[in-house]
């Protein structure tokens, strides 16, 4: 068995490197300065006990992978590329070629069924990430995260079993799940904040409360069934074991990952300055302060009324509630 790593990431480097260390046979695709860079130096590869230089085959493209009998793609591309990425493999393999949808979300698989006869979900949780080009840094060990693998829609056959051993063997805890999209669905109530931790920074608790409230009442109505919480917390219990890595910071998921490295790139600081970062927030609110805090003392009448809520019920049309609240109008 070959596995084939189609979209070499962070994620996807951390699975393709712990494999390759277990001599099992792996190929990377991969795409721009990463590409080069693991082409040229090989992939450094960091965990909390080793940092090493990995010389992992990697290519650019499925059309380059030779694409084979005995093959297994590992899907790791972001779900809005999985579509593209789909295409690629049927015109270059056909449809025979089994494909892991080793992402988060609940519509790859959908999208995989469509064009490939066998189909497996997995769910991912692996504190890997990569910022740097030809680098991954993986914040685990012994396990190193769980992996674990079932068909699409529901059942476990040789090839998952297969696929779970080899994983098993590379340090990660990978078991066979005939009903992986209960893992998937009560995964992604972990991801429903990640928008708001790509805005600012943290998801507050009650704030991920309500989320996972509204999306638990969206699966009840739709007769989804996800993993408890509970079973949740036992797999990971079992499952991870998170270790910190000289010299970096602690793990942060996929979503602040790109929202760092396009930081980067655009040659921001990737070392959060969070003293600053509040600085620049309580500079912010100053200059947004609203207007009635301004508001000389003793000002006329029209000033005061010019801060009133209007009412539009028709019975004060055109002038002021006289029982609202005043309200302060951005400067």
């Amino acid at each position: 068995m070959r596995f084939v790593i189609y979209g070499a990431g962070g994620i996807g480097c951390a699975i393709g490197a712990r494999l390759f260390e277990a001599e099992q046979d792996v190929l990377l695709i991969a795409r721009g300065a990463h590409l080069e860079a693991t082409r040229a130096t090989g992939l450094r590869f960091i965990t909390p006990t080793q940092d090493v230089r990995l010389r992992v085959p990697v290519v650019g493209h499925p059309a380059e992978a030779g694409l084979r009998d005995g093959d297994v793609v590992m899907l790791c591309v972001k779900s809005h590329q999985t579509e593209a990425a789909l295409r690629t493999l049927r015109d270059v393999a056909g449809d025979e070629l089994p494909v892991v949808c080793c992402q988060n979300g609940v519509a790859n698989e959908r999208g995989a069924i469509r064009r490939f006869r066998r189909v497996y979900g997995m769910v991912v949780v692996v504190p890997a990430e990569h910022l740097v080009p030809g680098e991954v840094v993986h914040a685990a060990e012994g396990p190193a995260g769980v992996l674990d693998i079932g068909k699409y829609p529901t059942g476990v056959d040789a090839t998952a079993k297969a696929v779970a051993a080899a994983l098993a063997e590379a340090g990660f805890s990978s078991r066979p799940d005939a009903a992986i999209m209960r893992q998937k669905y009560a995964k992604l109530l972990a991801n429903l904040g990640n928008a708001v931790q790509a805005a600012c920074h943290e998801v507050p608790r009650e704030i991920m409360r309500l989320l996972r409230s509204e999306a638990l009442e969206c699966y009840a109505a739709a007769g989804i069934d996800c993993a408890t919480a509970q079973e949740t917390r036992e797999r990971l219990s079992t499952g991870i074991r998170a270790l910190p890595v000289a010299g970096r910071e602690g793990h942060r998921g996929s979503t602040e990952c790109a929202t760092r490295h396009r930081q980067h790139r655009n040659g921001l600081s990737q070392r959060r300055d969070r003293a600053a970062w509040k600085a620049a927030q309580r500079a912010h609110a100053g200059q947004r302060r609203p207007a009635t805090h301004r508001q000389p003392l003793g000002a006329g009448r029209f000033a005061r009324r010019q801060l009133q809520p209007v009412r539009i019920d028709g019975r004060n049309r055109g002038g002021a509630s006289r029982t609202a609240a005043p309200i302060g109008r951005w400067a």
